[in-house]
């Protein structure tokens, strides 16, 4: 959040009277002269020109297509600005290596669209194209390489709730169990630490007219969590249930933090599978972001993850503007007064130490504890790893940033993955602090079986104590530091679920 700053700030109304040609000319202009002039910086003595340029514009498809210059238009003609697909054609295609997939748009045939339309406006239904992009003028800028789908909208507030609503829908038509039998469960599963924060309302009783409640974190937890709150109840052999699992394995390299060739030729084999079952089962819930999501392979191979991209932070930062907006009460002149706050706080923020604060934060208590008063068999790793003696104190936390990982106790990492990719998990138990060196104390987990039906791992956790350095050992071993919640992992998850009240 404190690396997110406001460039510009406008009403729609004067979006909407004077395009957006006119309201980004300044930053245009600016971004230019970076790119061309550049700035002198001093570095040791040493004067350095510095210039920069405009990688990629995250945004939501409404915003992406009115910034690249395309319709915005998603229930008629070409709806996509990553190919020339029409609507009506939407579910004729579930992969981009089906043959007759729809031309994708490239540099050289998008410039002769806009031409076209510049001469003839009437073009502009047979194209998807409007005018030219407000950022073209910039040289590293191009609609159709630097407007990256947004997996948070495209997914999130797109693919994940059709799912959930399918499913659900599809659960209860075929008496598996009713909607309040779910909202029970709902409201009397025990979620993890971190998902608190995320916890997803209860579906309405005008389910499935109505769609599913929630923010996009909210979904995104129902969704990872449905198998532990009614897996046990649902036959393996439901396609509905099929379609879940379909879509969990897909997500899950849509919105993992680094990713393989194979995972990415993987993916596309998921994605043609999960929307052919999807049409299937509810082919009037296909929608254009469904439609966007079979571009991911090629355009993750392009961009890298898509997580990096996404706008879940900068929807974050417009909630603290709307908040701002609401507390003060002045709408005068709205977009001063939000520009004014926004750049106190980050005078704020970057004043004094505050700027230059180091990577390790502790918001919780921290009390100190002697070596000897921890369990037995983790005093000796404990000393050995800070090179103290059992006797003296170590400062315990129930959680930290560290190197700008955030740690708590119960936390669970993926550490390794060992050959057959089988990962092996590591389970804080205690953060410590000696001397100001910090270490993780817990223990190994190991999968002892992968339950298809639940997505999930069963694991043995290992009797011998281990301390790792967080950011070195731990980040350099895992291939994909994902925090793991403990309630998908305990080794009786199905016992567990099997006694819950019906």
């Amino acid at each position: 959040m404190k690396s997110i700053h406001v460039a510009c700030i406008a009403k729609t109304s004067h979006v909407k009277k004077y395009g957006l040609h006119k309201i980004l000319e300044c930053l245009v202009n600016d971004i230019s002269r970076l790119e061309t002039i550049g700035v002198a910086v001093t570095v040791d003595g040493n004067v350095r020109q510095l210039f920069a340029s405009l990688a990629t514009v995250s945004a939501d498809n409404l915003a992406s297509h009115e910034i690249g210059g395309f319709r915005m238009c998603f229930s008629s003609g070409h709806v996509c600005r990553f190919c020339m697909i029409r609507y009506q054609n939407l579910t004729a295609f579930h992969s981009e290596t089906i043959e007759g997939y729809p031309k994708l748009r490239t540099v050289k045939r998008h410039n002769e669209h806009t031409a076209a339309v510049a001469k003839d406006e009437s073009l502009s239904s047979a194209y998807g194209v409007v005018k030219q992009s407000a950022l073209h003028p910039l040289h590293s800028f191009h609609a159709t390489s630097s407007l990256p789908p947004d997996c948070m909208h495209d997914v999130l507030e797109g693919v994940i709730p059709i799912v959930l609503k399918v499913c659900l829908r599809g659960l209860i038509a075929e008496k598996i169990f009713i909607l309040k039998v779910f909202n029970d469960r709902l409201q009397q599963f025990r979620f993890g630490q971190n998902d608190l924060k995320n916890v997803p309302p209860v579906i309405p009783l005008s389910f499935p007219k109505s769609s599913i409640p929630g923010s996009a974190a909210q979904k995104w937890c129902l969704f990872r969590n449905l198998a532990f709150i009614i897996g046990d109840l649902v036959p393996s052999s439901s396609k509905f249930w099929a379609l879940y699992l379909l879509c969990r394995k897909m997500i899950e390299i849509i919105f993992a933090p680094s990713v393989t060739v194979s995972q990415i030729a993987y993916l596309d084999l998921l994605v043609s599978q999960h929307h052919t079952l999807l049409l299937q089962l509810a082919a009037e819930d296909f929608t254009p972001k469904c439609h966007f999501v079979t571009h991911y392979p090629r355009l993750m191979s392009v961009y890298g993850p898509l997580r990096h991209l996404w706008c879940m932070r900068f929807e974050n930062y417009h909630q603290y503007l709307k908040n701002v907006a609401q507390s003060c009460g002045n709408f005068k002149n709205i977009c001063r007064t939000l520009a004014d706050r926004n750049q106190m706080r980050k005078c704020m923020e970057q004043s004094g130490r505050r700027c230059l604060q180091g990577d390790e934060f502790v918001h919780v208590l921290q009390t100190k504890i002697l070596i000897y008063s921890l369990p037995c068999s983790l005093h000796q790793p404990v000393a050995r790893y800070f090179g103290c003696s059992v006797k003296q104190e170590v400062v315990s936390v129930k959680s930290a940033v560290l190197g700008g990982v955030h740690y708590a106790v119960k936390d669970c990492f993926v550490l390794d993955v060992l050959d057959g990719d089988v990962p092996v998990f590591f389970v804080i138990s205690h953060v410590l602090s000696f001397d100001g060196i910090w270490g993780l104390a817990g223990t190994l987990a190991f999968s002892s079986q992968y339950l298809t039906h639940y997505h999930a791992y069963s694991i043995k956790r290992d009797s011998d104590w281990l301390v790792l350095t967080p950011g070195t050992e731990l980040s350099h071993q895992a291939l994909d530091i994902y925090r793991i919640q403990m309630t998908a992992l305990e080794d009786d998850v199905v016992a567990l679920r099997h006694s819950l009240p019906c």
